[in-house]
């Protein structure tokens, strides 16, 4: 019984421990459109895409 308490507990502890941490404000969204990247065109590309998605549905 100790041995399974004592395993159980190395187990546990493992996980937690083995754990990475992401931090994911740090990434970048390649679909946010930005000042560099708002070309008129395929900004209004997206716009009529959405249109006809919210229109004629999925």
């Amino acid at each position: 019984m100790k041995k399974i308490k004592f395993g159980t507990l190395a187990l546990f502890i493992g996980l937690l421990t083995s754990c990475e941490v992401v931090e994911l404000e740090l990434l970048e969204n390649p679909n946010n459109i930005t000042v560099e990247s708002a070309d008129p065109n395929f900004v209004l590309n997206d716009i009529q895409l959405t249109f006809r998605g919210i229109v004629g549905g999925y």
